[in-house]
């Protein structure tokens, strides 16, 4: 309020309400478009963001679904959209979708149309790609087939045992989280690994829709009151799954809220083929109505103003949803919410006078109650256990939250306690789930917990009509008033220029984007996204401070030697957390160069390759079966980039000999293969991949037989072999000769450990070194010296063609720098590890830009016959990142 209007009205004023009365800036069309559609109906999400963060979206006639992903740009570095993705779904003439919702693991999505039909689509093994189910509902029997809640069960067993890691607690300068296990009983399809949903209709008409092992999706139905012809009708719903039920609750026209409490009474029988037995599975919905709450509107208190309060008296329902609580924060209240936005659009034309924009988060939370008794029932009661009333469920109100803005929407972060409100003006705000109260940065060096806690926070944008948040809410996918789709990313408010890895601050921020890759990682979900809050130039020492919290956290890596071999390898095969967590580490292995790795990068790269490669070679020869030729040939690219690491492996042992003075030191060295940054010592020296790389040895050596066992069918396949067998003739090494090596570094490296006395914890430690630093700890500098001598690396080196290896061209594998060529990844596909013929259509690696063959984008024909270790790899890339389809 100006002086001249202090001056007439004075001060007080302001305090009856008068200063409030001043012009809003109105909303955009878009805006009020949007708005109508949320309180019409409660199935109209048009922009949604999976848990495998894939975003998708409805044009605007809602005749296509988009496809794009979130992508770190190979040359910038920068974290950007893709572009839309090159396979769209196309509706059918007549429909029009209105209602895109993605499944709680991310794999299926569903599509309403106008008439209240559910379409079902699954990922085609590329994460911007689908293909449709088997699936035809029948055509809705009436117009009031509107869908206004839909919810997809959780997938069992996947769903059902999250691992929690705990908020970080800093003593001195050591940080500690606690890692654990919730175990949950949620409803969820009877066959392990199918998924199902639910849904209610605007005439009061729950529906499960199920899948069933082989063959179509099943259907069941129920009512929830019986009709008498002119009951009013249901506008929003929402689900939430309790301990062996789920609550539903319901809004209707007529301003009233019910609560019920649904069961699933599975059945499985067996199918009568004999020669393809499979389940078939049945189920019947139990509904139990518990309360009705006849008119809900908001109660606005008068300190939001007079304005707010007569808007907020016209407002409507544009949201419902029930609050679980979470199944990985037992210190949290164990309370389900219900959960009612409304909203109302101001108009500054109107002819009651100009109004606000405004919204109100209405609350209620799920109780169990003893009914009220008469004096003479409770004498009764005391008497007479029998006679005790059992306990109601009732929904109790609690404070609301009001505010002059439009709210968009209310997201329940991912194992939070954390709500997400974004709003109409670009912002986004973070509030506590149970009293509603705003969280920002608390500057408390000592926690490290949610984003918004340790001082990230969403940088206000442009005006917006519809948002949607990544599975961790770091970022977020906004449509603008003109119908554009813009990223917009966390920021760290402290900022990164001038932070110093001791500084507390610092710390907690990092152990916070830590806690979140292990949460993500562990839940088999996305954990590309949190990468995304650290800027490019962030210094070394920060990106590695990064990743050995992650490690810690997920308590990897293990020092397998002290295992034995049959165990040890058994066991490196199966621990694919150790695999996921290595996958990740690529994000912060980047060089100034975009496609160059770090040494501690090349590490891991090596590591996931050798897994990918003796799960493929495993999976197809075995030394007591014949093996097929065409699988046997498939494989060459793999064991040629085997072989070839192991030349690398000694070309380095033979140039260390031949040019540094015996003997040998650790930092000679180390400062001799420095120039081209080679990872063959800590190969050699690290658990992981050297375990691996013996037991690529021993599987080449089952290869190598099979290969000249295996019956070819075809002439082109006989020439195929007889090459590879040429191949392996003509090898510069023999293959116990790099066994021998690995046997004495393994060896060598219990005994340095035994000598020095390093405990178990000691020794991850130093695995964690040689992972994430790439270097070489202390006290295994003997052990290389040992092994660099001429008992052991001259010996070896005495036993090959020293002249084939030192011309033998192992520059594709990328794994030194500035010598020959370099590792083009867009030349070789990452899987077969062959070069792409001139046309082949590509998929690219979402997380390390690696390209294959699209063999799923082509013709059905050239998936016919694929080795089934192939077949497995399309699924994900050797880093175990998913595919996009390149446009």
């Amino acid at each position: 309020m100006d002086d001249a209007m202090l001056d007439l009205f004075g001060e007080d004023a302001v305090g009856d309400g008068l200063g409030a009365l001043q012009p809003h800036e109105p909303e955009s069309r878009s805006v009020i478009r949007r708005l109508d559609q949320l309180h019409r109906c409660g199935c109209c999400q048009r922009l949604t963001w999976s848990k495998n963060a894939t975003l998708a979206y409805l044009s605007a006639d809602g005749r296509k679904i988009h496809f794009r992903l979130v992508v770190r740009d190979p040359e910038s570095r920068k974290w950007v959209l893709s572009n839309e993705s090159p396979t769209p779904v196309l509706a059918a003439e007549d429909i029009s979708f209105v209602h895109i919702q993605w499944s709680s693991v991310g794999l299926d999505l569903v599509a309403l149309d106008q008439t209240g039909r559910p379409h079902l689509y699954q990922l085609a093994y590329a994460l911007d790609r689908v293909q449709a189910y088997s699936f035809n509902p029948p055509s809705p029997p009436d117009d009031l087939n509107t869908v206004v809640g839909l919810h997809w069960l959780p997938v069992h067993p996947n769903q059902f045992r999250p691992p929690h890691i705990s908020v970080g607690i800093r003593e001195g300068n050591e940080w500690t989280n606690k890692m654990g296990v919730s175990s949950v009983d949620w409803p969820h399809h009877q066959t392990d690994g199918k998924s199902a949903f639910l849904l209610v209709t605007e005439s009061h008409i729950v529906k499960l829709y199920f899948q069933q092992e082989f063959g179509p999706w099943s259907e069941v139905t129920a009512s929830l009151w019986e009709s008498s012809g002119s009951e009013e009708i249901l506008t929003h719903a929402a689900f939430a799954e309790a301990n062996k039920h789920m609550y539903l609750t319901v809004y209707s026209s007529h301003g009233s809220l019910r609560l019920y409490k649904l069961h699933i009474d599975w059945a499985v029988t067996q199918s009568k083929d004999p020669s393809r037995p499979f389940q078939i599975a049945s189920a019947q919905l139990r509904i139990e109505y518990l309360q009705i709450i006849q008119t809900v509107l908001p109660h606005p208190s008068p300190d939001v103003g007079m304005d707010v309060q007569q808007s907020l008296y016209r407002s409507r329902l544009s949201s419902l949803s029930i609050l679980q609580p979470s199944p990985l924060a037992p210190a949290e209240p164990s309370v389900y919410q219900v959960q009612a936005v409304f909203t109302c659009a101001g108009d500054m034309y109107s002819l009651q006078g100009p109004s606000a924009s405004c919204s109100a988060i209405v609350r209620w939370e799920i109780v169990q109650e003893e009914p009220e008794l008469l004096d003479v029932w409770k004498t009764f009661k005391q008497g007479n256990a029998k006679l005790a009333p059992e306990a109601i469920t009732v929904m109790k109100r609690l404070p609301e939250l009001s505010m002059p803005k439009i709210i968009l929407g209310v997201t329940s972060i991912l194992y939070e306690p954390l709500l997400a409100l974004t709003f109409s003006d670009g912002s986004i705000q973070f509030h506590n789930r149970h009293d509603l109260q705003l969280i920002t940065a608390d500057n408390d060096d000592t926690r490290a917990g949610s984003y918004p806690q340790s001082g990230f926070a969403f940088l206000p944008s442009e005006r917006c009509s519809d948002v949607a948040l990544a599975p961790d809410a770091c970022m977020a996918a906004s449509q603008t008033v003109d119908g554009s789709i813009v990223l917009n990313i966390m920021e760290y408010l402290p900022g990164w220029n001038d932070s110093q890895i001791d500084n507390h601050r610092t710390q907690a921020a990092l152990n916070t984007i830590a806690r979140q890759i292990s949460i993500t990682t562990g839940l088999q979900i996305a954990a590309d996204e949190p990468f995304a809050l650290i800027p490019i130039s962030l210094p070394i020492s920060h990106r590695r401070y990064l990743m050995k919290q992650v490690y810690r956290m997920l308590q990897r890596p293990f020092d397998f030697t002290i295992e034995e071999s049959r165990k040890m390898s058994s066991r490196i095969m199966r621990d694919s957390l150790l695999a996921k967590v290595l996958s990740t580490q690529l994000f912060t292995s980047y060089t100034t160069h975009p496609t160059t790795l770090d040494l501690p990068g090349k590490i891991v790269w090596v590591t996931l390759n050798l897994r990918m490669i003796d799960n493929s070679i495993a999976s197809t020869v075995t030394p007591k079966e014949p093996s097929r030729a065409d699988a046997v040939i498939a494989l060459a690219g793999s064991v040629k980039w085997c072989v070839d690491l192991s030349i690398l492996i000694l070309d380095d042992l033979a140039e260390a000999m031949k040019h540094l003075p015996s003997p040998i030191t650790t930092p000679s060295l180390l400062s001799f293969l420095a120039p081209s940054a080679s990872p063959s010592v800590l190969i050699l020296l690290s658990s992981a991949p050297r375990s691996l790389l013996r037991v690529t040895l021993e599987l080449l050596k089952i290869y190598f037989t099979k290969l000249t066992q295996c019956n070819p069918t075809t002439v082109t396949q006989r020439v195929q072999v007889q090459e590879l067998v040429q191949y392996y003739k003509t090898l510069p090494f023999k293959l116990p000769h790099l066994e021998s090596v690995l046997q004495e570094v393994d060896n060598s490296v219990r005994t340095a450990y035994t000598n020095a006395k390093i405990s178990s914890a000691g020794r991850v430690e130093c695995e964690t070194k040689m992972l994430v630093d790439g270097e070489v700890p202390q006290c295994l500098e003997k052990v290389v010296e040992y092994i660099f001598s001429p008992k052991i690396a001259g010996k070896v080196v005495d036993s090959v063609d020293q002249g084939a290896v030192w011309g033998w061209d192992t520059s594709w594998l990328g794994l030194r720098d500035g010598k020959g060529k370099g590792m083009d990844r867009r030349r070789y596909d990452v899987i077969r590890k062959t070069v792409f013929k001139e046309g082949t259509k590509l998929r690219v690696c979402k997380r390390c830009g690696s390209v294959m063959e699209d063999l799923y984008g082509g013709v059905e024909g050239q998936r016919q016959g694929l080795p089934p270790w192939l077949v497995h790899a399309q699924r994900n890339c050797v880093c175990l990142g998913y595919w996009m389809v390149e446009g």
